[in-house]
């Protein structure tokens, strides 16, 4: 007797929930901290993210969101601030900086503070300054994509007016983290606050405004651009967890952010960007749904090939192979299995006779003459007579 395959089947089944339930609880685990995030991203919950910020500007009544897209996908921009949280001093994507362009000249404020760099590591020159040649690529070497795709810091600062440089260690005696003062000219934001990193911005233009300095040093500037404005940062560590929790400065960000209605994190000069994909399409268009159908319409296709809802039939034998290639032979083997061998002879004289049934009158004598024959034990013989019955000629 066949032994039920519903208590395995079941068994499959809660093993594989409880794997994918494991699964996605580590996920969570792993995301809740948000530290697989780069530094100051808004997804990053710990001391070098950037969420509490996100979070605190939510539920004061800004706009709020993140962008995982181009520039040029950010919709009302002329009303947002947009964020560049640990922006990297290496080269940048040169779409990237025609769309701030355009976007501070249409009305953006764009905000772009830099990762913080450690003087001891660094040696006081100046980024703007041409790179030795062995570092650098030769121009011969690169490829048209790569001389339209990115542009180098010493390109930027060229741009944009923007010499950074390291500052060298001073004299502080004892003094790990140096103290930004405000400028005089500037009311309004705290007038110190702490500074963890070494850059500064060398020989600011007259267009550039000086909003802090550290050691006499420019390290936060702001500068108009169109309809809109660039506020430029040597650090970033202001934006972090850890300053909200024990550096704030509020008025700072109040004057950051400036008038804008929205804030708008950019999150793909971190590298966190959304490629839309057939995942991405189904989501955004509400096709979780028809996904799951198909996956249950899957695993019932399955489920009915490897266990056919019929019963099996047992005890019957196997059905035969038709011998034989032509028509001929198939009707004969449908014949031995259908029809007795002692009634095939009747059989067919009685679908013989349907043939004749509009010429009775012709055919009723030689009719009446194979019936005869037709019961006669031997079938051969009985054949062999009908045939020469149905030869004679009148």
């Amino acid at each position: 007797m066949q032994r039920s395959r519903w208590p395995l089947f079941f068994l499959i089944l809660a093993l594989g929930c409880t794997a994918i339930a494991g699964f996605v609880r580590l996920f969570d685990l792993r995301y809740a901290a948000g530290d697989i995030y780069p530094p100051y991203s808004s997804l990053r919950a710990d001391p070098l993210g950037a969420e509490v910020l996100y979070d605190a500007l939510g539920e004061g009544g800004f706009q709020v969101s993140r962008n995982f897209l181009p520039l040029d996908k950010i919709s009302n921009p002329e009303h947002s601030t947009i964020l560049y949280a640990g922006a990297p001093i290496d080269d940048w994507a040169m779409q990237d900086v025609k769309d701030m362009e355009s976007l501070a000249s249409g009305g953006a404020r764009i905000v772009i503070t830099f990762l913080p760099q450690d003087e001891v590591s660094r040696k006081a020159k100046p980024l703007h300054t041409p790179e030795p040649a062995k570092t650098r690529k030769p121009k011969d070497d690169r490829t048209d994509e790569e001389e339209e795709s990115f542009i180098s810091p010493a390109e930027l600062a060229k741009r944009w007016n923007l010499n950074l440089s390291w500052r060298t260690a001073t004299s502080r005696a004892g003094e790990a983290t140096p103290t930004l003062i405000a400028h005089a000219a500037i009311s309004g934001p705290e007038r110190s606050i702490p500074w963890h990193t070494a850059l500064y911005f060398a020989k600011p233009s007259a267009v550039q405004r000086v909003i802090y300095r550290c050691d006499g040093l420019p390290v936060l500037l702001e500068r108009k651009y169109g309809k809109g404005s660039f506020v430029f940062a040597s650090d970033s560590y202001f934006l972090s967890n850890e300053a909200m929790r024990s550096d704030r400065a509020p008025r700072l960000l109040a004057w950051l952010f400036g008038p804008q209605s929205a804030v708008v994190f950019d999150e793909t000069h971190l590298g966190v960007r959304e490629n839309p994909g057939i995942a991405s399409l189904a989501r955004k268009y509400g096709l979780q749904g028809f996904a799951g159908a198909i996956l249950v319409l899957a695993a019932l296709f399955v489920w009915e090939a490897g266990s056919p809802f019929l019963p099996p039939r047992h005890g019957e034998a196997e059905s035969e192979i038709v011998a034989g290639n032509d028509s001929t032979s198939g009707f004969v083997s449908l014949l031995r299995r259908g029809i007795p061998a002692s009634q095939l002879l009747s059989a067919c004289l009685e679908q013989w006779k349907k043939s004749f049934a509009h010429r009775p009158e012709k055919m009723a004598a030689k009719l009446a003459r194979i019936e005869a024959h037709a019961a006669d034990a031997d079938p051969v013989a009985a054949y062999q007579t009908i045939t020469q019955i149905l030869a004679e000629k009148k």
